[in-house]
């Protein structure tokens, strides 16, 4: 790992403000060392579907169909006994995402309070277009340190189409800049597809992170939500060629595959996962196949038993929902054109045999 990548994880990650999450990262990264086994690290967590946008890519909509069928959202409470068994398995962040976080501030406010940000690193996912300074600045005092804003493209245009909202950009570069001045760190994620990989709309995304000193962050486009089975989206190998290039050119611009304890790969389920609205646990938000459900066992037996699925347990070299096409004929297969998402991790490894 370079010196410039080095230094950005280390100011991404280390809080002086929280000494005992420097302290259990600390910890972590040597446990991992000495044991080379995985240890959980990072939490995403979905609040609801409330948003005030419709972006062409969304995943989170799809389970959305699910409350006519009867099942009820994670209460606060539940959130925080979740929280309190990922720690013991050695989480030490937690996100939030939506829908739109900002767009229930108030839930959003609870849930911030069951991660114990007191030993935890705490992160927002959000469009930004919601952020005011007042927002900004209570975030911080309940202990958020990143927040993570969803821009597209550096041309506005091209952005407030892929969000369905006019005057979107200007609005989430405003939130970037609220964020800043709260005293919050900024990331950048932009949905990098076939469609817009080598674009100029993404080159001037990236240089305009690298001159704010913000990361930004190339989110793979996959075969799920809103583009559920479009393989148009996907990249071609040149494509992720041309990302692995960029991440290498800017030491500011990575995907999720650099942001592990000590392995290079996808830490999917290894060290994160990521937890509906309903207390499914998935691999992750773009896998909608879940293995197994916080209200009805122990996080301990989900975990371990999604670390049992041969392409969860190891550190995969590419993306398994946005370049591996065997997985990805698999993932299709089981969840195309279905309303009850996700699939159980039986019904997805039955594909395997059929």
């Amino acid at each position: 790992m370079g010196a410039a990548r080095l230094y950005h994880n280390v100011r991404y990650a280390f809080c002086r403000r929280k000494p005992r999450l420097v302290v259990r990262l600390a910890w972590n990264l040597a446990l991992v060392a000495l044991r080379k086994a995985p240890r959980l690290r990072y939490v995403d967590v979905a609040l609801d579907f409330t948003c005030n946008q419709h972006c062409q890519h969304c995943f989170a909509r799809t389970y959305d169909r699910q409350r006519t069928r009867g099942r009820n959202l994670i209460s606060a409470g539940q959130y925080r006994r979740l929280v309190d068994q990922a720690i013991a398995l050695g989480a030490v962040s937690f996100s939030i995402q939506g829908g739109e976080p900002f767009a229930m501030f108030e839930k959003t406010k609870q849930v911030l309070r069951a991660f114990r940000p007191d030993r935890t690193l705490v992160s927002i996912k959000s469009n930004g277009t919601l952020i005011t300074p007042e927002r900004a600045r209570e975030a911080r005092a309940l202990g958020v340190d990143i927040v993570t804003i969803s821009v597209d493209s550096g041309v506005p245009e091209e952005h407030d189409a892929f969000r369905g909202q006019r005057g979107a950009y200007g609005r989430a570069m405003r939130g970037v800049r609220h964020c800043r001045e709260a005293g919050l760190k900024v990331i950048v994620a932009c949905t990098v597809s076939h469609a817009n990989a080598r674009s100029v709309g993404v080159m001037r995304l990236i240089e305009e992170t690298r001159a704010l000193g913000v990361l930004c962050f190339l989110i793979k486009a996959a075969p799920s939500g809103n583009w559920a089975g479009n393989r148009s989206v996907l990249l071609t190998k040149e494509d992720s060629r041309w990302i692995d290039e960029v991440t290498r050119r800017y030491p500011h611009c990575r995907t999720d595959f650099e942001a592990n304890y000590l392995a290079y790969g996808c830490g999917a389920m290894k060290e994160i996962i990521y937890v509906s609205q309903y207390g499914d646990v998935m691999s992750c938000p773009f896998i909608q196949v879940s293995v197994g459900n916080v209200l009805e066992e122990p996080l301990e037996a989900i975990w371990r038993r999604g670390l049992s699925v041969p392409e969860f347990s190891r550190y995969a070299a590419r993306c398994l929902i946005a370049e591996d096409p065997d997985f990805i004929d698999r993932y299709i297969a089981v969840t195309q054109h279905r309303d009850d998402l996700p699939v159980s991790i039986a019904e997805f490894e039955r594909t395997k045999t059929t």
